[in-house]
């Protein structure tokens, strides 16, 4: 069939038969095609037509001479790749290249053939086919006695040359993403291709981009038994749009001399905070490996677990003690996970300021199994300060974001205070100056107070950021002056001011969204916040008139593990693919 100029550049073909073939990682078509087209086909990207979706690729033809056409053109047998087979009728395929378009088209009696039935009709037409087709796509097409189907068992004995393989763990990357956690012992050069198959889909499992870690247990314990003694031998993977729902998965192992063997993966399970910290307690890289590892495997699949892990929206259970202001003039957002010992002091503190009987105090529990202890301490605080307060628990543990923008959803006041639970006033009336800073410069998004150690030296006083070889040369906030006594008054322009205490415009926090939750417990959210406001046009300052004592990092009970440093890689993975360019702008 002829469109669009394709009968001046001879550009058409039909389709006999076609199939998707899982083993090959695509579809398989075979027809015959115009010499002009077959000329054009290998330099094109193609366009498979489904009534569901189309499917794009550059594919790997074969041409052969074919009986009847004489001069028309030749025999085809093409390979597209695509992870999986869209549903629907199959119309054609096309391209928009090389000044015509070239529509094959299936015939009246096309026939749809499965995996099984493909190759009796493929062998007599590649046999003589030119060019031929890869060596490795037609040992797959085209299995032969010696290769028999995957049936369940691993057939890594059957190769000639040693390859030990295992996978200790899947992980399930909503929605379709798999993350893979094993360890590969073989001579360098023996494994030339690692693909995972399961159900209608499949990945290959480049082992150049995979994240290589050190398995000394591995090679003590097995390898050395068949001679290797790489201690890098660990891996972890991820494939994108590899998971079928409920399929059996399985690695198709493909070596230098041209043998394949199957190895079963393990169904996938963890999910949420759990299959992340498994996922970041393997990894150690840095320096010139950090960004790679991020980039290809721990980036996209911790992205997936925790747009997953937010997709349910939290229920939040309300305690109001005693009544708050009708027309509250601020609210304060106070997160609380790990110490709720100092939920005590800062209310005793907020209870001798007179300023705070006009503010809305909303404390956010992102620790229910803490529920109940929480609710007796807050009652018994209430009786004896008489301050109103409300208590705001959620049924899940979700980290700082997530919590914050809990408590901006229930925000009443005009103006709005995030705080850390670890943070304490030196004195009263810090919020109405903080706020009326706010209203003497309508540029001014975001204000900070001057944040003290308890010996009196800075904590903070604004960030700027720096690159750090070590963390694959990203950005990373400073703390400008920290540990040195304060100087200076009034007020400083800062690139970006800390979430343990920043004040804003209810109406701009919730222009800008609130935290962005695509960061995980607790780094780099207030950055991103005040850089979003700097790009919509608002300043952020710090005002060393007003100062409180912030502890630094005790609000929260999490030992510094491996796992958790790499979490705070995440984010600043998140954090520098975002702003690299603006803060490349802002630096020193």
């Amino acid at each position: 069939m002829e469109h669009e100029g394709a009968a001046a550049a001879g550009l058409r073909g039909h389709i006999d038969f076609f199939g998707y073939h899982a083993g090959a990682g695509g579809f398989i078509f075979g027809g015959w095609v115009s010499h002009a087209a077959a000329e054009a086909i290998p330099h094109c990207e193609l366009i498979l037509g489904f009534a569901e979706r189309d499917v794009r690729g550059r594919g790997v033809a074969a041409f052969y001479p074919r009986e009847g056409l004489g001069k028309l053109g030749v025999g085809m047998v093409l390979f597209v790749p695509a992870p999986e087979r869209p549903a629907g009728e199959f119309f054609s395929v096309t391209t928009r290249e090389h000044g015509g378009r070239l529509a094959v088209t299936p015939t009246r009696e096309v026939r749809e053939c499965d995996e099984m039935a493909l190759a009796p009709l493929l062998a007599p037409l590649l046999r003589d086919a030119r060019p031929p087709l890869p060596r490795h796509l037609v040992r797959r097409l085209l299995p032969d006695r010696e290769r028999p189907r995957y049936t369940g068992a691993s057939t890594l004995d059957s190769l000639t040359d040693k390859v030990m393989l295992a996978i200790d763990l899947a992980i399930a990357c909503p929605p379709d993403g798999i993350a893979l956690i094993g360890w590969l012992l073989s001579d360098p050069g023996v494994v030339t291709g690692l693909r995972l198959i399961g159900g209608e889909r499949n990945a290959e499992i480049d082992l150049a981009r995979t994240v290589r870690v050190a398995r000394l247990g591995a090679v003590e314990e097995i390898g050395r038994t068949a001679g290797f003694e790489d201690p890098r031998c660990g891996f972890i993977a991820f494939a994108a749009d590899a998971l079928s729902p409920g399929a059996e998965l399985h690695l198709e192992v493909l070596t230098a001399s041209g043998e394949v063997a199957y190895h079963p993966v393990p169904a996938p399970r963890l999910r949420g905070m759990t299959a992340v910290r498994h996922l970041l307690d393997n990894c150690d890289a840095q320096f010139a490996d950090l960004a790679p590892a991020f980039d290809s495997v721990l980036g996209p699949a911790v992205t997936r677990l925790a747009a997953a892990r937010l997709r349910t929206k939290p229920q939040v259970t309300r305690i109001d003690f005693g009544t708050a202001p009708d027309s509250p003039g601020a609210t304060l957002v106070v997160p609380l996970y790990g110490r709720l010992d100092y939920l005590e002091p800062q209310l005793a503190l907020f209870a001798h300021d007179p300023a705070m009987r006009d503010a809305e105090l909303l404390y956010v529990l992102d620790e229910p199994q803490r529920r109940r202890e929480a609710e007796d301490l807050c009652g018994s605080l209430h009786a004896r300060l008489a301050l109103p307060f409300s208590l705001l628990m959620l049924d899940r543990n979700l980290g700082f974001a997530p919590a914050s923008n809990v408590g901006l959803a229930a925000a009443r006041g005009a103006t709005l205070c995030f705080l850390n639970s670890d943070v304490f006033p030196l004195a009263n009336g810090w919020l109405p100056a903080l706020t009326a800073r706010l209203a003497a410069d309508e540029r001014l998004g975001i204000v900070g107070p001057l944040l003290l150690r308890e010996d009196g030296t800075v904590q903070h006083e604004g960030m700027t950021f720096h690159r750090l070889p070590r963390y694959g040369n990203w950005f990373f906030s400073h703390h400008a002056r920290e540990g040195l006594l304060p100087e200076g008054a009034g007020l400083a322009p800062a690139a970006a001011v800390t979430g343990a205490c920043m004040v804003l415009p209810t109406a701009l926090a919730r222009t800008l969204g609130g935290f962005d939750e695509g960061y995980l417990i607790g780094d780099f959210e207030d950055s991103d916040l005040c850089l979003r406001a700097r790009a919509a046009g608002f300043t952020c300052a710090v005002d060393h008139d007003v100062r409180l004592c912030h502890l630094g990092r005790r609000s929260q009970a999490a030992p510094e593990e491996r796992w958790r440093m790499n979490l705070v890689l995440f984010n600043a993975w998140v954090h520098h693919a975002r702003w690299a360019d603006t803060l490349a702008g802002m630096a020193p």
